[in-house]
This record gives C-alpha cells, structure tokens and sequence, in this order.
C-alpha cells in the first residue's frame, strides 16, 4: 500500500510542478505579447518632425543632439500640456518649441508624446523594433525581456519535472 500512495504523490507533485511551467510559459507569452504590442502601437504613432520622408528615432529627438536623452526628455515634460492654439506653439526656447515637442502631431504635448518618447529612451542610432523590445532603459523593453525570462523559465521547469520524476522501473 505504501508504494501506491508514494506514487501517487509524486504524480500529484509532477502535475504540480508541470503545472506551474505553464503558467510561467503562458505568463510570459502574455507579457510579451502585451509588450511587443503596445512598442508597436507606440512606433506607429511617431509623426514625421525633421520632414525627411522617414519615420525614425530622429523625429523623436527633440533637441537634435543625435541621441534620445533626458534633455529630450526635460523638453517635451516642460512643454505640456500646450496646443497648437498656445500663443507659443512655435517660439523657440532652449533650441526647440511646443510644435516639435508634440512627438505624435496631434496638436496637443501630453502624456502620449511622453509615452513615444520613453520608448526610443537611450538610442542614439539606427532604431530597429527588436532594439527597442530589448532596451531594458524603456518601461516596454524590461517587460519583455521579463516576459521571454519567464517564458524560458516555464520550458526549463517543464524538461525538468519530466527528467526529476521520471518513472523508474
């Protein structure tokens, strides 16, 4: 009687242990998936600001110093919440205005033009969307380098509760 309950157990604790692997691998996915999509909403709401045909990392430099820094970063904060119907929409203060601050051209400097910004946050190059998944300075970037952590964590913990209790005969 004592070998069935023992192999009971260890079924019950193989479930266990197989069953936490997938909700690692289905909690990465999901955080993953969430990340990649919302870095790809973000990008896509980018506007043209140097006018050269191609939406890039550089329309979401602000100062036009070559890299997206907390100088930027300082800009677009101090220009909201202005509109384009702001007396100084377009003076010039610290070498840039209101206009260029408003990263997604809808008139308005807020927390969507923040948002674009934190995503190209350190570049200072070509930006391609796996640079940006993998920018652990973005909100966006750790979450999905979180999200593939874990999803491998679910696989390593899955190959290794079918080695760990594996039947032996």
């Amino acid at each position: 009687m004592s070998r069935g309950k023992s192999s009971t157990k260890k079924s019950v604790a193989k479930f266990r242990f197989a069953l936490f692997g997938v909700a690692l691998i289905v909690s990465g996915l999901l955080l993953s998936v969430y990340s990649y999509g919302t870095l790809s909403y973000l990008r896509g709401q980018l506007a043209d600001k140097t006018l050269d045909g191609i939406v890039d990392w550089h329309d979401a430099d602000v100062n036009n110093d070559g890299v997206i820094d907390l100088m930027d970063t300082h800009l677009v904060v101090n220009n909201s919440p202005k509109t384009s119907a702001s007396p100084d929409w377009l003076t010039i203060v610290s070498g840039t205005s209101a206009s260029r601050c408003d990263l997604n051209g809808d008139g308005v400097v807020d927390e969507a033009d923040v948002a674009i910004l934190s995503i190209y946050f350190g570049f200072g190059g070509t930006l391609s969307l796996i640079g940006a998944l993998t920018n652990t300075g973005s909100v966006y970037g750790q979450e999905f380098v979180l999200g593939i952590g874990l999803f491998f964590a679910g696989l390593a913990t899955m190959a290794y509760s079918r080695f760990f209790f594996k039947r032996r005969r």
